[in-house]
This record gives C-alpha cells, sequence and structure tokens, in this order.
C-alpha cells in the first residue's frame, strides 16, 4: 500500500528538528519525530522518523533481532498529531495547555520497523468534538503500509500550583476532588458536585446552591435507585452512555459527586458559570466548538 501524499499545490509548510522541539515538548529518548515533510493545518501532516540502531528501546526490545515495539509507533504517530494540533491552533506547549492521549482505536500493525528504517507518518485531522480529537494515523516504510490507528487526544488546560510547578487538575489528588464551585474540568471529564432530590414530580436540572448543582429526580430515595435513576437522566442530558458517568460517592445520600466523561452537550446551567474562580464556557476555534476550563489560582511563579 502506498503512502497518501499531498500535491505539490497543497504541499504546505516543513518543519526541521529545531521547529519541532519548539513545538513538542517531548525529548531525548523519547521524542520520536525527525522532521516534517508536509503540513496543511486543521487537515493533515506528513513527518519522517529515522529509525537507527542507536535507539535506547532497541537494547531491550529484542537484543537478537530488534524491533521498535508497537507502542512506540503508536506514540510516534501522536507526537505527529500533537504538532498538527499545535500549528493548526497556533500554540507551543507551556505550562498552561497540553494534548494528552485519550485513546487507541483500531490499531493494527502490518509489519516489523527495524534499525535502518525510514518511518514516514501520515496522520489526518478527522474532527474534535468537546475538546477531543480525533485523528487517523498510518505508519509507512518503502511505500508499505506498518501500522495504523485511530487517535484521540484531548487539549487539557494546565495549572499552576503556586510553587512554581505546572499540573492538570486533579493530578496527584484524590478521585474525591474538592472543587471550589460546583463543577470543574478534569481533562475532558466534567466533576459535579449535586444536592439530589429524590421523589420529585419531575426530573429536572435546577439552580446552583452553594457549591451543589440541584438535581431532582422522580425515583424514591431506595438503596441508592435514586442516583441510579439520576444517572440514566443525565446521561440523556449531556448526550453521553450511562458508563461514561461515575458516581464518586454519595450513591445512597443527597449529597454525591459525578464524573461525567467527554459530555456532548451542556444542559443550561452547566454551560456558563462564574464566582470570580471558576469558568466553564464554550467559544468557537476554526467553526468547531471547545469546552474551556479556566481556573484562576492565586498569582504565583509560573515555569520559564
Amino acid at each position: 500500500m502506498a503512502s497518501v501524499v499531498f500535491s505539490r499545490k497543497k504541499a504546505g509548510m516543513k518543519l526541521d528538528i529545531h521547529d519541532i522541539l519548539k513545538k513538542l515538548p517531548h525529548r531525548y529518548p523519547f521524542l520520536l519525530v525527525d522532521r516534517v515533510l508536509k503540513l496543511e493545518k486543521g487537515k493533515r501532516i506528513e513527518a519522517l522518523k529515522n529509525v537507527t540502531i542507536n535507539e535506547a528501546f532497541f537494547q531491550g526490545h529484542f537484543p537478537h533481532r530488534p524491533v521498535m515495539p508497537g507502542v512506540l509507533l503508536l506514540e510516534a504517530m501522536a507526537q505527529t498529531a500533537g504538532l498538527l494540533a499545535f500549528e493548526t491552533f497556533d500554540e507551543t506547549p507551556d505550562d498552561t495547555k497540553m494534548y494528552y492521549f485519550g485513546g487507541i482505536d483500531g490499531a493494527r500493525f502490518k509489519r516489523p520497523v527495524e534499525p535502518g528504517d525510514q518511518l514516514i507518518l501520515d496522520v489526518r485531522f478527522v474532527r474534535k468534538k468537546v475538546g477531543v480529537f480525533k485523528f487517523k494515523a498510518n505508519a509507512f516504510v518503502g511505500g508499505r503500509l506498518a501500522a495504523e490507528a485511530e487517535l484521540l487526544c484531548s487539549r487539557v488546560a494546565l495549572a499552576c500550583c503556586g510553587n512554581g510547578c505546572s499540573r492538570t487538575q486533579g493530578q496527584a489528588s484524590e478521585r474525591r476532588l474538592k472543587l471550589k464551585s460546583f463543577c470543574s474540568w478534569d481533562g475532558d471529564t466534567l466533576v459535579l458536585n449535586i444536592l439530589g432530590t429524590p421523589g420529585a414530580s419531575r426530573d429536572a436540572i435546577g439552580k446552583v446552591k452553594g457549591h451543589q448543582l440541584k438535581v431532582s429526580v422522580t425515583e424514591a430515595p431506595r438503596v441508592g435507585k435514586a442516583t441510579d435513576h439520576m444517572v440514566r437522566f443525565l446521561a440523556e442530558e449531556f448526550g453521553v452512555a450511562r458508563s461514561d458517568i461515575e458516581v464518586v460517592f454519595g450513591r445512597k445520600n443527597v449529597n454525591k459527586q459525578l464524573r461525567i466523561i467527554a459530555p456532548k452537550v451542556l444542559p443550561a446551567g452547566v454551560d456558563q458559570f462564574e464566582d470570580g474562580r471558576v469558568v466553564v464556557c464554550t467559544s468557537p476555534t476554526d467553526g468547531l466548538f471547545e469546552l474551556v476550563q479556566c481556573y484562576r489560582h492565586s498569582p504565583g511563579p509560573r515555569m520559564p
């Protein structure tokens, strides 16, 4: 299978290793892109990785027959996708934002990649929904398909903790988050503090009360059944599967915390909120809508 290339008319920009080092936070031995051959913002990218016997992973994979690990083929494709994302949105990695792996679908490995091979990484932008990007990636050696996969990544806002460090919301913390509002973002996951009202006349999302969002359900409070009913109701409201909602605590209590993975819809009352510290909003980016978390900490030193 031959590599799909751009026409000369749409070849787009090229990046050398110096440009790549400015766009990717990775460094030796984990930087797996040497050059960008062609890049068309918002559409696709073609990059190159020279695979040499000097790669650190060949010492153990495998000493008698060096083969590039499949997970590193995926990582090389993901780094190429990251370059496309950073260039598309004219961003560079810093202490305020980062792109993280969100998932891998349909990964297939067609042939081994060995020392001396030149890996051509062809990645196409598929879509973006609720802050999650989807890419279709192929890796070729000598015009033959070596690996393919669909990659998901999320744009994560980083927050300065005030001690000169950068970290994502929720990193190095317990599963149960202490929120300064009724909601917050942990990557592409929406975390909600809920004040439940079981046995109501109808299912409804109410107003914010303190640091909790009021949610009423018709189910009576019997051994967690009201919470289970609430999960079914909120799954429809947020456009996700029931399995995408985790009850962190409070299944048998009116006070509870939920984690909703990659919600596709933000119901009224959740789509915009601001109390001077937390802002959850939607903003258009190149015709697409992105959920953005803006979390304000007290001033502190920033990483250079």
